[in-house]
Order: C-alpha cells, then structure tokens, then sequence
C-alpha cells in the first residue's frame, strides 16, 4: 500500500515527533484495485485520528506531492518558514502557485 502524507510534523530530537498542521493520508494499492487491506489500513488510520482516504491511483498522488515539494520547500529554505506559514502569506502563496505551476 501506498501513502502520500499531507501533514507538517517536525523531529525535535530523537523519538520525539512534533506535529504542526493536517492530518491528511491518502492510500492506495499500486494498481490501483481496491482491497480488504487498503480498506482495514484506512479504518485503522481513521480510527487513530487521520483524516485518512482510499484513493484509486495512489501513483499520481504520489507525483503531485513530489510536485508539490519542489515548488514549495526551495520557499521554506529561504524563508525559513514551514508551510502552513508560507500558505498563510498572500505574496509566499502566489510564489509557491506560481513555482507549481512551472513544475508542472
């Protein structure tokens, strides 16, 4: 199964793990079938508190988010924010937007 992950966590030190923003999974089998466990990993997800979802081509979800990524963490290296601050900003939003749109 696979899993893009939609949420802003951060590692403060060793076994310590801080979220900061979504909590958003989709999953998906690579050929894009449904399955009994896709759907046992989704409810178990649910259950845990993610806003978790089955998704029929788990591979293009995975291309959008590198995607995504590309456009979005050169802005947090230089600016030194995380994203829900850089999408929070009109002027970080609009380049963030506009570099998806040339990664695209």
């Amino acid at each position: 199964i696979g899993c893009v992950v939609h949420l802003g966590a951060s590692s403060p030190e060793p076994g310590v793990v801080g979220h900061a923003y979504g909590l958003q999974l989709l999953l998906g089998e690579p050929k894009g079938s449904p399955s009994r466990r896709l759907d046992a990993a989704v409810a178990a997800l649910t259950r845990a508190g993610f806003k978790a979802s089955a998704t029929a081509d788990i591979r293009t979800e995975v291309w959008r988010k590198l995607l995504s990524n590309v456009a979005i963490n050169p802005v947090s290296l230089v600016t030194g924010l995380a994203c829900d601050a850089i999408h929070a900003d009109a002027s970080l939003r609009a380049l963030h937007r506009g570099r998806l749109r040339l990664a695209k």
